[in-house]
Order: C-alpha cells, then structure tokens, then sequence
C-alpha cells in the first residue's frame, strides 16, 4: 500500500503592524488577569532541570527595563538554549514590554512570574523541529521545513542552520495562534480597558495559550521522525529519542486540556513507525499514543 498524501493548507497570519495591535491588547489581557482578585496560576505541570538552571525567571524584574526588546530575546532564548520556543521569543518580548509600562503589585509580578516560567518550559529541540514529507504531502504549502538549528545537525534539511521561507511562516501563524488564544478571553474592549469573560482566570489563559499554541505545533511544525511517510536524516536511535520526546509533549498537551483523538482505522498509533496524519486532526486535538509512555525522567535524558 502506497504513502497517503495529505495536505493541509496555509494558516492565516497577521501582518507586523496588526500583530503588534493585537500583540498589545493581548498584554492588556493578561494584565487584566493578573490584577483580578482571586485569580491563580499553577506551576508547570512539569520542568526540565535544563529549563532556566540559573533562576533567571524569579529576577524577571532585572529583565524588564525600558530597552528589553533589545536585550531580553538572548535572556529568553538562553532559558533553555538550543530549543523551539513553542510562545516565541519576539511575542514574549513584546508581552513584557507592554507590561512594563505599568506598575505591578509584588503579588502581581509573582503571578507573571509563573506565567513566563509556564509559557517558557514548552520547548523542543531545534535540531529535530520540523518535518520533510514523502509521497507530494505539504504542510502550509511546504514539503519540507527544519527549524534554524546549528550547521549540520538538524535531522530533516541538514543543510539548512538558518531561517527559511517554510519556517518563518509557520513560526508567524504559531504567534497567531497564541494571540487569538489570549484575546478569546476578552468580554469587552473599550477604551483600552479589558473585561475579561465570567470566571476567567490566568490559568484559564496560560493553559488555552500552550494547548492551542502545542497542537499547532505537533501538527503544523514538528513531525514524529519514525513514522513511515517522512523522511528523517538520522540514525534509529536518534529518530526513535525524537518520537518519544514528542510523544512526551503531546502526553503534558493532554494533561492541559487538549483533546485527544480516539484510534481508529487511519489513526491507529501502536507502532512508532505509524504514519504522521496531522490533516485527521481538529485544532486542539493530539493523536493516539504513538509507542510505549514516556515518563519524566526518560523523557529528560532524551533532549
């Protein structure tokens, strides 16, 4: 039996000017929740011991100066170096600096706090983000995509180390998604002044942000490099550390609330080597297990 060819079109994207708009009354959003009485935010159902090593995010406030969008990205992306920041870096910056032209209560800098860490944690590595699909399949009208990673090590196009065409517009509607997950929440909109919807929490919005922003990215951004119709350059090894490291971020997508599709006979993911069928999928939703489970501990010694 023949590869399956899929094909998922082109996400939507803004342009630099909406998306700054959009950008900035998302970060009157989340001050909106961070301000609001009662509000809570968990810690991050899990942390890589890799993720911010040197407690940089618990002194957010050195970070957060009148000229951050020029020194937080290397702050940010240094978290955890090497990585796909799934709420990329420039959105985080352009959050912060929003937030950094009011006053926030010492309650309310520990709430956000929080917030980085969460949106922060979420990552995968650079050198295995990406797909190359077999048989004529396209994702945003590209066969082909590798994260910027370091010369020579990225396992879809080896060749390529920098931004691509492929990359950069995937990356742009990933920042789309994360900006409408954050706007969903807004009731009203007038004068600049949020109301947010009825019960609305911080959690509410950090744990929408990273299931919306996390499937997009399991099915828009980063293939499973043991399944049959892609074509991965690596050894076993290496392919098989990929899919159970992926498998390991669709396992704290589920935890967050994404759906997960119920096997059937085109999604029936026993095998690794089962085929990457992201076009079965609904937004929000991750596929069925793909393998065994891959716990914490396995899934830390695999980045």
């Amino acid at each position: 039996m023949g590869i399956y060819t899929f094909t998922i079109g082109k996400s939507s994207r803004y342009k630099s000017n909406e998306r700054l708009d959009l950008t900035r009354r998302a970060a009157r959003t989340i001050r909106a929740a961070l301000v609001k009485p009662g509000t809570k935010v968990n810690k991050p159902t899990y942390s890589f011991k890799a993720h911010d090593p040197q407690g940089r995010i618990v002194k957010l406030e050195v970070y957060m100066v009148k000229d951050m969008k020029k020194s937080f990205p290397d702050v940010y992306r240094g978290l955890w170096p090497k990585q796909d920041e799934f709420i990329r870096t420039s959105f985080v910056t352009d959050l912060l600096q929003e937030l950094f032209k009011t006053k926030l209560t010492a309650q309310e800098l520990t709430r956000l706090k929080t917030v980085v860490d969460r949106l922060s944690s979420v990552r995968f590595p650079t050198r295995w983000s990406g797909f190359k699909l077999k048989g004529g399949s396209t994702i945003g009208g590209h066969s082909e995509m590798q994260h910027p990673t370091s010369p020579g090590t990225g396992i879809w196009i080896p060749s390529i180390s920098g931004f691509s065409k492929a990359h950069t517009e995937l990356d742009e509607a990933r920042v789309k998604v994360a900006i409408d997950a954050i706007n969903s929440f807004i009731q009203k909109d007038v004068g600049g002044s949020i109301t947010l919807k009825p019960g609305a929490t911080l959690e509410d919005i950090v744990k929408k942000v990273l299931v919306d922003v996390g499937t997009f990215t399991l099915s828009n951004f980063t293939a499973p490099a043991m399944a049959a119709n892609v074509d991965a350059t690596a050894t076993l090894k290496v392919k098989t550390a990929q899919t159970q490291a992926r498998e390991f971020v669709k396992d704290q997508m589920e935890l967050l609330g994404a759906k997960r599709a119920k096997p059937s006979v085109l999604l029936n993911l026993g095998q690794l080597n089962q085929e990457y069928r992201p076009d079965l999928l609904q937004p929000g939703q991750i596929s069925p297990r793909r393998g065994s489970l891959v716990g914490q501990s396995a899934a830390e010694k695999l980045w």
